[in-house]
């Protein structure tokens, strides 16, 4: 399942869901990533082979096996191309090493990123599990970002504890006090993404474009008596 979303007049964010993990790798499902990154993709039924074409280049996989061939070049992959309920699964080396782009593998929340072309995929190797969590409304939502951005520089609060308290933790309002301020002082204005992990657990994440390429920041979530409150803040930069 792809969900699509503009983060920008000229870059999309696609989310992949139906990643796994093999013997330690991760593993894509290949004509999901190969169309969003403007390839095409045939299946050659008595062969049991894939061809994926973009511009001059042509690679070619047989399912069950580590032997490909790219622009004529026969090599191997380090885990052979599966097929799993009729997706066809590569490694992620296997798409860096077709396509380029910068990929990066985020452990805590088991997604891969990918970005090539102005477009950013995102693929998940778990489904977000949601059980029956109370939403935030959107007037929380807002006041979380609002606050996320005034933390950029809390000395402009005079009670700073008593400015955070309703929307922080009282750690994550002791770090930004000790750190005189989040370590980044970009400020977020596109739209937040929500996804409850839990009944109590949820991350809001943004992402700004900047000078060489994507700044995300997070908000972690938890819900404590009955309320939501923001337990920490970071931030990841990738390369266009």
């Amino acid at each position: 399942m792809a969900v699509t979303t503009a983060t920008s007049a000229n870059t999309t964010e696609t989310v992949i869901e139906n990643g796994k993990i093999v013997e330690g790798r991760m593993l894509i499902p290949l004509r999901a990533v190969s169309e969003e990154l403007g390839s095409n993709v045939t299946w050659n039924q008595g062969q049991k082979s894939i061809t994926i074409t973009k511009g001059e280049h042509e690679v070619v996989l047989i399912a069950n096996s580590r032997n490909v061939k790219i622009n004529g070049i026969e090599m191997q992959i380090d885990v052979p191309a599966q097929i799993d309920r009729g997706t066809t699964y590569v490694p992620l080396r296997f798409i860096n090493q077709v396509f380029g782009g910068f990929m990066e593998w985020y452990q805590a929340e088991k997604e891969a990123r990918i970005t090539l072309d102005g477009k950013r995929l995102i693929v998940r190797t778990e489904p977000s599990a949601v059980i029956n969590p109370v939403p935030l409304s959107q007037q929380q939502l807002q006041e979380m970002i609002t606050k996320a951005n005034e933390a950029v520089d809390p000395s402009q609060f005079s009670q700073i504890r008593t400015h955070f308290r309703p929307d922080f933790t009282d750690t994550l309002i002791n770090k930004i006090i000790q750190q005189n301020g989040v370590r980044i002082s970009e400020l977020f204005n596109s739209k937040p993404n929500i996804q409850y992990r839990s009944n109590n657990e949820a991350i809001i994440t943004q992402t700004e474009i900047v000078a060489n390429g994507y700044l995300d920041r997070y908000l972690t979530l938890t819900r404590l008596d009955n309320k939501w409150k923001v337990t920490d803040i970071q931030f990841r930069i990738s390369s266009f």
